[in-house]
């Protein structure tokens, strides 16, 4: 039949309409970011123009306005979403028109992303604003995009390795921590487990919030030609502080002429390590400091170097200034001071010096093993490192059980059992079952009517069923890692929920940051979640996906569509304690502050009480006693001596424990034992490719401590058989782990609870404004006591005891 010619015309005008509408938005894209009179392009895709996988990323956008006059614009990056919605991150600015402005802007990337992957940035005009349900402002973009780009960046890492970035024109030997080699996953230390990238930066890549840092385990800034921090802006200052106190560690190598520093002008002066700056000597041998820099005896060593001594102030608290390294006459030369999770560390060796840089000093397992807390060994001239680039590893996850500690998937059980038996009834009776029955009452001329009746009745009781167990109230699951130092007051934490959203429609997650405007530095991020196994939850997504807003200078809370299901979402924050974590408590009759301490042999002396919220199970407790001799080569040790106990009886609230007689007091004090502690950990991590002749050795609360101790897990022993074949790997806990710990005395504890169902977890989640309250999960403690300092001082070979054992006669 032919079509009239009234609806070819019609279908013609509906082609050219569609053109026309779609010819727009071809020039935003193919113009690389220009629009009409608008034109963006991406300065920086993350500090240094490095981002990982998984993980935050600040992204620098260059925003150039030909218009005439101002205009209030709405920036926008995509982030993404497992369940096929699409989270846009925004945030309004004025244009100015004639000259270029930078803004950063915040999304999480996915655990996929990759070199190539395109990442949608976007200008829209401001038609007005708004406040949602819960009061937080929402800006309401124009209906088309005035210009749009697909970001795209080849500065893309694995989501197992870490950062260290370096602001300075030297990196101080930590290339040490970047020596790669290509393993069956990817890359990986040649001698070591996580591989470290060294990101050079410059002062403009410090964003203006701590999300666009959290990629980074450490920043080490310093030498005579390194950015002036005097010249930080009051954003940039805010984002370092909210970044330390997370667990960022900063380190500043003072360099030896000009003292910005140190000058009380500095904007991140009070973050220093209270300590008095000290006379600068010049001139000094650097001979006696030998083993602190090398593991080499024949190679000469500048005769005149600088060194500043930093002194702790005599009324300074032990965690306000803590000194991590000596000179030979026992002055401190690096001090560190500790903010909630993190921590600021000066060191008055000047490593910058170009006569230390033309002999690659110095040697990162020799220094900075002993300042970062780490044990990598990077003797290039032993039979260890050719037997390392020629072995084969098997890559181990630590982190892999997380996406089972949150699951949600009891009320689902219940459904899908309910769905078989409802069907297979209805099958039987409105099928043969009831069929055979009416012939057998001869009642056959019935059997439509019966067939309407048995769906009606199953579809009532289908009906009625899904409505009983259908989910009515806000709950979560959650797994929570939370951290405190004894003597702050502040809390971090990581928590990965499952939470279950009843309703249809839309509903907010929020952490909330409890932080007055005073404070708003500090870290309160959300973000939807998925394992790093990503295809699962690609083939889950939902088909009605939808796009949702989220702050993005300030991501504490998300408005996601809802479809009475459940939303997995990952949370950081750092606060004000919610829950009571241990305490000292006096004996009976003691006089003076109670505290803890370690006795000549060795061994902790104390009590302490705690008022969490249930039992502390698996109780460890590790001591890190006194530093290891600097003489020699250091090799894959620890660079403080340390011992574990284990202590198996659940650790009930208000009950006191002797750390002495429950503990410590039938324990090996030995180093030997704690690396044995650490060897277990290290064998409970979960073969990433499959590995049919090993066993997965430890469970999951073992591999959870092992990210805990992380950088502390036993290092590949290449000569010996089968030890060296071990990869340690981690993607979800970067930056949690408390390795910093490992360069000074002190206590450490570590345990899990069980989270009481229907009170509020450790982490403010909130859902529409109100507490989300706890229906299962862990939260795993890390609880840390700074004991008195006592910090390595460099000897000479002669000097050095016979071992390094703390024996159990001290």
């Amino acid at each position: 039949m032919r079509r009239p010619w009234t609806s070819s015309l019609l279908a013609a005008l509906g082609t050219l309409v569609a053109v026309w509408a779609a010819l727009p938005a071809q020039a935003q894209t193919d113009a690389g970011g220009v629009g009409g009179d608008l034109e963006l392009r991406v300065a920086r895709f993350g500090p240094g123009g490095v981002c990982r996988q998984g993980e935050w990323v600040g992204v620098l956008v260059e925003v150039a306005d030909r218009g005439l006059e101002q205009r209030d614009l709405i920036l926008r990056i995509e982030g993404e979403d497992p369940d096929g919605d699409r989270p846009v991150y925004d945030r309004a600015i004025t244009s100015n028109p004639g000259s270029a402005q930078s803004f950063w802007l915040y999304t999480r990337l996915g655990w996929e992303f990759d070199q190539g992957t395109p990442i949608t940035i976007s200008a829209w005009p401001k038609s007005g604003e708004d406040r949602d349900r819960e009061g937080a402002l929402a800006f309401e973009p124009g209906n088309r995009p005035l210009a749009r780009l697909g970001a795209t960046t080849s500065g893309v890492l694995d989501k197992s390795q870490g950062m260290i970035g370096v602001l300075g024109q030297s990196t101080f030997g930590l290339r040490g921590y970047d020596l790669s080699r290509r393993g069956s996953i990817g890359d990986n230390h040649i001698t070591g487990h996580e591989l470290s990238r060294v990101v050079g930066m410059d002062l403009a890549d410090i964003p203006d919030r701590p999300q666009g840092l959290m990629q980074f385990d450490v920043l080490v800034w310093g030498g005579a030609r390194s950015p002036d921090p005097l010249r930080l802006s009051p954003e940039q200052t805010r984002a370092l502080r909210g970044w330390i106190e997370w667990g960022g560690r900063l380190v500043v190598v003072l360099p030896s002429v000009g003292q910005e520093w140190l000058a009380r002008s500095n904007p991140l002066f009070d973050l220093l390590p209270d300590a008095l700056p000290g006379e600068q000597a010049g001139g000094v041998d650097l001979d006696p400091y030998r083993y602190l820099l090398t593991k080499r005896a024949d190679i000469v060593l500048p005769t005149d170097a600088s060194v500043r001594f930093l002194d702790p102030n005599p009324d300074a608290a032990p965690s306000d200034a803590t000194p991590i390294i000596a000179s030979p006459d026992g002055r401190a030369v690096v001090v560190s001071r500790t903010h909630a999770g993190g921590a600021v560390t000066l060191v008055g060796l000047d490593l910058a010096d170009p006569k230390l840089s033309a002999i690659s000093l110095p040697e990162a397992d020799q220094f900075w093993n002993r300042v970062l807390g780490r044990r990598v060994d990077l003797d290039e001239t032993s039979q260890v490192w050719r037997k390392a680039q020629g072995s084969q590893r098997t890559p181990l996850s630590f982190d892999t059980d997380i996406p089972g500690e949150i699951a949600k998937s009891g009320r689902a059980y219940v459904g899908v059992l309910l769905g078989i038996v409802v069907f297979a009834l209805y099958w039987v009776i409105a099928g043969p079952g009831g069929f055979a029955a009416l012939s057998k009452l001869k009642q056959k001329r019935h059997a439509w009517v019966a067939f309407v009746a048995a769906v009606g009745v199953f579809t009532a009781i289908a009906w009625t069923g899904a409505t009983a167990i259908r989910p009515r109230r806000v709950e979560a699951v959650q797994l929570t890692f939370l951290h405190q130092v004894h003597g702050q007051s502040l809390q971090r934490a990581r928590t990965w929920a499952s939470v279950l959203l009843p309703s249809y429609g839309e509903g907010t997650i929020g952490v909330g940051s409890g932080n007055d405007t005073a404070s708003s530095w500090r870290v309160a991020l959300i973000s939807p979640w998925s394992p790093p196994v990503t295809e699962v939850f690609k083939a889950s997504s939902f088909p009605d996906n939808r796009e949702y807003r989220v702050d993005g200078r300030r991501p504490d809370s998300m408005r996601v569509p809802t479809r009475s299901t459940v939303k997995q979402v990952r949370a950081d924050w750092v606060g004000e304690a919610r829950w009571s974590m241990p305490v000292p408590v006096a004996a009976a009759g003691e006089v003076g502050d109670a505290r803890l301490w370690i006795d000549e042999g060795g061994r902790v002396h104390g009590l302490l009480e705690h008022d969490l919220p249930a039992d502390v199970q698996d109780l460890v407790v590790v001591v890190v006693q006194r530093p290891r001799i600097v003489s020699g080569r250091m090799g894959p040790s620890a660079p403080f001596l340390s011992y574990s106990f284990k202590w198996k009886d659940p650790w009930a609230p208000g009950r006191r424990l002797n750390l002495y007689e429950d503990v410590s007091r039938a324990g090996t004090l030995s180093d030997a034992a704690f690396d044995k502690y650490a060897e277990i950990l290290l064998r409970a991590g979960k073969p990433i490719i499959s590995d049919f002749g090993r066993a997965d050795s430890g469970s999951a609360m073992t591999r959870y401590y092992g990210l805990e101790l992380f950088p502390m897990l036993l290092a590949p022993n290449f000569e010996q058989s089968g030890a060296g074949d071990r990869l340690a790997r981690r993607s979800e806990t970067h930056g949690l782990d408390l390795g910093q710990w490992f360069t000074r005395p002190c206590v450490i504890l570590l345990g899990w609870v069980e989270n009481p169902r229907g009170a509020e977890g450790p982490v403010p989640l909130t859902v529409n404004g109100r507490p989300a309250p706890v229906s299962g999960g862990r939260t795993l403690i890390s609880w840390v006591y700074p004991l008195p300092a006592n910090p390595a001082a460099p000897s000479a070979p002669d000097d050095a005891t016979p071992t390094d054992e703390v024996t159990d006669d001290g």
